[in-house]
């Protein structure tokens, strides 16, 4: 009994850091929540074209059905195709359902959830992640400091950006523990989670959220040689990372797929390395 009252005083302390999370992000963006400003300056892609993107899918889903085709852009282009329509990614199909006339605001609070997931999800990462488990006054200070970080602020609005790089640290912290314990589930679970957060539409920050798992798998590998001299024993990491993978290919397929279709009829597919880089800083 004495054990139990414990676990549930942690529990209702761990509780009480995630709303004080949500208070910090609601006292962060009181005005725009309010209705008294909107972000980013100047509209942005939130705007732009997320904003007439997100309408179209919630008025089409309430219509009955999939929209599998954007007849206002480009004199006609494939919606599921375009990889930044985010159609299927959970969250914003929740939205879509529960408001068929998405307004502005709308998106801008679908942005400051996403600034507290990425604050949930760090608190959660150093509070469980092996070999740290931080208490929570320090877990406090590393989910204030990453949700407040310049990418989720100066990108506030690309809401697909900061919707895939939220989930990262929860990504992270189960594929260490993956690693850790040679647990498939928990490959499984972290494969998950990144294919989920890849369905939000945006490649960048999904290629490098998988290029973060697997460095730290290298770099796992690499240890685990160093110590047993065993290359079976030193791929077990890679092997993870590669479950990992397959599982968050597999459920975010029915938005990289297409894409990956389409990829190719854009403008984006014929540019050299520097082209693509140009905007990029030096070395």
């Amino acid at each position: 009994a004495a054990f139990s009252r414990l676990r549930h005083l942690r529990l209702a302390k761990d509780t009480a850091a995630l709303w004080l999370l949500a208070l910090l992000v609601v006292g962060f963006f009181w005005r725009i929540l309010l209705g008294d400003a909107y972000g980013p300056a100047g509209g942005g892609d939130l705007a732009s074209f997320l904003y007439p993107y997100y309408t179209y899918a919630a008025h089409s889903l309430h219509r009955g059905h999939v929209p599998f085709w954007n007849p206002y852009v480009f004199s006609g282009a494939p919606f599921v195709g375009d990889i930044q329509s985010g159609l299927f990614y959970p969250i914003n199909l929740l939205q879509f359902l529960i408001s068929p006339n998405l307004t502005y605001l709308d998106m801008e609070a679908l942005a400051i959830l996403h600034i507290f997931i990425a604050g949930a999800s760090t608190y959660a990462c150093l509070r469980c992640l092996l070999g740290l488990q931080l208490g929570r006054g320090p877990a406090l200070v590393g989910a204030i400091g990453f949700m407040l970080v310049g990418l989720f602020i100066v990108h506030f609005g690309n809401l697909n950006m900061i919707a895939v790089a939220a989930w990262l640290p929860l990504v992270f912290v189960l594929f260490v523990r993956a690693v850790k314990h040679r647990s498939p589930l928990s490959a499984a679970w972290s494969g998950l989670i990144l294919g989920l957060s890849a369905l939000a539409g945006h490649i960048q920050p999904t290629l490098c959220n998988a290029l973060f798992l697997l460095l730290y798998a290298i770099w796992q590998g690499v240890a685990v040689y160093t110590a047993t001299r065993s290359p079976r024993q030193a791929v077990g990491p890679l092997l993870t990372f590669a479950l990992t993978g397959a599982t968050a290919l597999v459920i975010s397929a029915s938005a990289t797929v297409p894409a990956l279709m389409v990829s190719g009829h854009t403008a984006r597919a014929s540019f050299t390395y520097w082209e693509a880089s140009q905007y990029s800083l030096s070395p």
